[in-house]
């Protein structure tokens, strides 16, 4: 039809072109993103890595409800995307982006995507060498405990860099109790000969970094095998799955990988490729072109021996309410404003969804009295 506009192929939105590597994409940063935009493309890759841009994937999320993007699809294509996933949100999402397969077991899609996480090279990495020393770090849902105990039984010398280590001494092991520059402790993982990533068993994907900073330096990595890290560590290959959180278990898996650490390790090298940053470009446009190609298959995930299903599914149900909680406490807190200014239909709207959520008794208590201070408002209540 004479004056349409033919809809271009890729766009992606995101605040820094350095995620797309060495491909040339059309790139929009995500201040003043508009509808009209968006849907002159047959793809829009959204990349969000702040609240801002969070705020603004929910506005485009809300322009494919209302029919305005019906000839674009929307990918989320950072892994930010799963604090913004709801199944409201995956009905007009094409693909999520996600950097472990077992998310299938937390967020319940059939649209995800499995890109790796992708760190390195970075200049500093040439220091990489091997000192004989078992390596472990890390904060966030670790089991320090066992790891520090097993490094210790072992006899070989550790090094350990994490603020939440117990207090006193452990013999063997060298503790620094403190958070350092991330190059620093880079540096000091380059240098081992093992790394160490044990973690809770928790059905949320936690420890990439380590694993993946660990394979970039070509170095063999040891991880409990229950938290998702199994896309990167390949048992037996470059380095351990660790099936059981015990100091015995951790320390036959120590005593096995420093025997075959420099095959491992020469493994870690070979992978390694595929985890450098420039690579992320590709990925995304990979799954642009192909969003079946990385998509994870959850029957799969679902088989894997250590993966508990009714513990997921729970987490799943609490980690759903939680967000939900968020997004309606502040739905509350709009409408009471409204309310202030005697913009009652404007209230009612605000809390209209929220009447079935978690806070629905403040919900109703604000409905009720929108309702009520519309019939006594000289001018209706507009």
């Amino acid at each position: 039809m004479k004056g349409e506009r033919m809809p271009q192929d890729i766009l992606v939105v995101a605040n820094r072109r350095s995620i797309l590597g060495s491909w040339e994409a059309t790139v929009s940063p995500f201040a003043g993103i508009t509808a009209d935009t968006l849907s002159g493309y047959r793809t829009v890759i959204l990349a969000p890595e702040d609240a801002e841009a969070d705020a603004l994937c929910e506005a485009a999320f809300e322009w494919k409800r209302a029919g305005l993007l019906d000839n674009t699809k929307l990918i989320l294509g950072t892994y930010r995307g799963r604090h913004l996933w709801s199944p409201d949100n995956d009905a007009v999402v094409e693909r999520w982006v996600v950097h472990a397969r077992s998310e299938c077991l937390v967020l319940e899609s059939q649209k995800l995507a499995f890109i790796p996480l992708c760190l390195g090279p970075s200049a500093g990495d040439a220091s990489t060498g091997d000192d004989g020393y078992l390596f472990m770090g890390g904060r966030k849902w670790r089991e320090i405990d066992v790891g520090l105990a097993a490094m210790s039984r072992s006899g070989i010398p550790g090094k350990v860099i994490t603020d939440f280590a117990p207090e006193g001494e452990v013999p063997g092991v060298e503790l620094r109790r403190e958070r350092v520059p991330r190059e620093e402790y880079a540096a000091v993982m380059r240098r081992a000969r093992l790394v160490l990533v044990p973690l809770k068993q928790m059905p949320i994907s936690h420890g990439h970094t380590d694993v993946v900073a660990a394979i970039v330096a070509g170095k063999p990595v040891l991880v409990t095998a229950y938290s998702s890290c199994d896309d990167y560590v390949e048992h037996g290959v470059n380095g351990l799955l660790v099936r059981d959180n015990s100091v015995e278990a951790w320390s036959d898996a120590i005593q096995e990988a420093y025997e075959k650490a420099d095959d491992f390790a020469a493994a870690a090298r070979e992978m390694a490729p595929r985890y450098y940053s420039r690579r992320y470009g590709g990925y995304l446009r990979d799954v642009a072109e192909d969003p079946d190609r990385y998509r994870v298959r959850p029957e799969v995930e679902h088989a894997k021996p250590y993966a508990p299903r009714e513990e997921w599914a729970a987490f799943r149900q609490e980690n759903y309410l939680r967000r939900l909680k968020v997004e309606h406490r502040t739905r509350i807190d709009n409408a009471r404003q409204m309310m202030r200014g005697r913009r009652y239909d404007e209230a009612l709207v605000e809390v209209e969804a929220c009447l079935d959520g978690p806070l629905s008794v403040l919900a109703a208590q604000i409905r009720d009295s929108a309702l009520a201070g519309k019939v006594t408002a000289p001018d209706g209540g507009r």
